[in-house]
Parts: structure tokens; C-alpha cells; sequence
């Protein structure tokens, strides 16, 4: 999903703020399965992924930016090209990426749109088992569930110029607040992963059934079921599933980093703006060690 890749932070569940550094959180409040279509948290989320998908168009942009920049500056130094050609490559290709990544745009954000309410539908799913299942206790499911968008603000006020103290809290508070977010994301596109190879297989079946020729001896209802699920084709789906938990456990990370840098600059919209980008680099990163293939 989204490649693009995150499931927009842990503030769809809608916990409450809390009291920094004091023994006890806010209350928990058990949020209704379907009370995120409400008008009120429906224009914030919409916000929210508005936000997170101009964030990654803006930090996948800058990355090739920089990476075409790096070739072109190459060129030059072999004497392929003067410096004068590579400025003038340079501004074609920005004009040219910056309105071919926005015209992409609204589908993209549709389709964040609704994986953004798949995924926090899984999200309350998730809450209600860690509720009455694992039974935690009230302090937990505040941790688990509060809006570092609110939150944020609250740290930045209560360490008003400490700024390692607001980076910190910010950044542990974030992890914990978005380990059910992106365990829902995980599972959400875990599920497309097996959905897909299932289309996959029952599609190849039907091509080799339809390629067998019946032999006479072969009962006249017999049915032929060739076997398609080989190792490679195991082995393949077993890489997927690992690169997918691995982009979702360094996209948490890189995420929280964000929100800590964006809640010193601009506690709300900064934490949540940075904290996209940053799940954004995290991709990018992934991609150029070859821990996830480039689209």
C-alpha cells in the first residue's frame, strides 16, 4: 500500500491525551468500531492522509532529485556534458517529475483514503483484543491508542526548550502509539499478499489443467490437478511476507524519528508531516540496499 508506503500513525484510534510524567495516563476510552466515519474524526483523518501523501510525494521527489543530480554531476566530470547542459537537464526534469508525480495524486490519495479506514477498522479489532483478551490494564491501552497529534503539543509545552528530552519522549510515545497502526497495516497487506498468490496459483492451474491432454485410460471425470506450488514459488512468497514485516518494523522507526524532529520545529501538523517523510526516506533506504525491490 501502500507502497507508498504507511498506515498513518496511530491517531485513528482516537486515545486520548495524556499527562506527561505523571504516574497515571488519561482515561481510556473504548472507541465505537465504525466512529471514525463521523463527521468530526472523518475531516481529520482525511486531513491527515492529505498530508501524508504530499509528504511522500515531496520526499520521493527530493531522493530522486538528489540521485539525478549525482548522475548528472558524474557526466560533467567525465566530460560527457557541460555544466551549463547539466542545469539545463536539471530544471527539465524537475518540471517535468514535479507535474507527472502530482498528476498521480488523487488516485493515489483515494486509494490511501481506503486503506486508511481498512486499516483502522483492524486497528479497533486489534484494540478490542488487547482489551479483553490480553486484558491490559488502563495505562496501556493509553499508550497504545493516544493521538501523538494531540500528544505532541502536550510534550512540547510540558519541556518547553528541552529539546533532547522532547525528542525522546516524543519518540517513545510515538513507538508505542503506533504498534497497533502498523501491525493492522501488516496484517492488511499480508492478506493482499496471500490473496494474490492465491489468484495466482488457481490461474495457473486452470492454464496447465487446460494444456493437459486426457489421455484415453483416464476416467472420463477424472480431474487433473497439476501441481503449481513448487519451492521457488514458496520460497518467493516467504521473501515477500519478510521484506513486507521489514518495511512495517524500520517504517515505525523512521516514522517516530520524524514525529520527533517535527514536534520540536511544529508540535501537530510538524509532528505529523515529518513523521511521513521520514517513513517515506525509510522506504527509499529499504530500496537502495535491496531490502524491498524499486517499484
Amino acid at each position: 500500500l501502500l507502497s507508498g508506503r504507511g498506515p498513518g500513525g496511530a491517531s485513528a484510534s482516537g486515545g486520548g491525551g495524556a499527562m506527561v510524567g505523571s504516574a497515571s495516563l488519561s482515561v481510556y476510552r473504548r472507541r465505537g468500531l465504525f466512529e471514525h466515519y463521523q463527521p468530526k474524526p472523518l475531516m481529520t483523518s482525511t486531513m491527515r492522509v492529505v498530508t501524508q501523501q504530499s509528504a511522500l510525494i515531496m520526499s520521493n521527489y527530493m531522493t530522486d532529485q538528489m540521485d539525478e543530480d549525482n548522475k548528472r554531476n558524474e557526466r560533467v566530470e567525465n566530460g560527457e556534458i557541460s555544466q551549463i547542459e547539466a542545469d539545463e537537464l536539471s530544471q527539465e526534469w524537475e518540471q517535468e517529475e514535479w507535474k507527472k508525480r502530482w498528476a498521480v495524486f488523487p488516485k493515489q490519495l483515494f486509494n490511501a483514503f481506503v486503506k486508511y479506514h481498512v486499516v483502522t477498522l483492524f486497528m479497533r479489532c486489534y484494540e478490542y483484543s488487547a482489551e479483553w483478551i490480553l486484558k491490559y490494564d488502563n495505562d496501556q491501552m493509553v499508550k497504545l491508542t493516544r493521538d501523538m497529534f494531540v500528544h505532541s503539543k502536550t510534550i512540547a509545552s510540558t519541556h518547553k526548550g528541552e529539546t533532547g528530552k522532547i525528542m525522546n519522549q516524543t519518540f517513545t510515545d510515538n513507538m508505542w502509539a503506533n504498534v497497533v497502526a502498523y501491525i493492522a497495516d501488516y496484517s492488511v497487506h499480508q492478506i493482499l499478499l496471500c490473496f494474490g498468490y492465491y489468484v495466482y496459483i488457481r490461474n495457473r492451474q486452470k492454464q496447465l489443467r487446460e494444456a493437459s491432454p486426457r489421455s484415453k485410460e483416464d476416467d472420463a471425470d477424472a480431474e487433473i490437478r497439476p501441481s503449481v506450488v513448487d519451492g521457488p514459488l514458496f520460497l518467493s512468497f516467504v521473501n515477500k511476507s519478510s521484506r513486507l514485516a521489514t518495511t512495517r518494523v524500520l517504517g515505525c522507526v523512521f516514522y517516530s524519528m520524524g514525529a520527533a524532529f517535527g514536534t520540536v520545529m511544529f508540535p501537530g501538523w510538524g509532528t505529523l508531516f515529518l513523521a511521513n517523510m521520514g517513513e517515506g526516506f525509510s522506504t527509499v533506504i529499504l530500496e537502495e540496499t535491496g531490502a524491498v525491490p524499486k517499484a
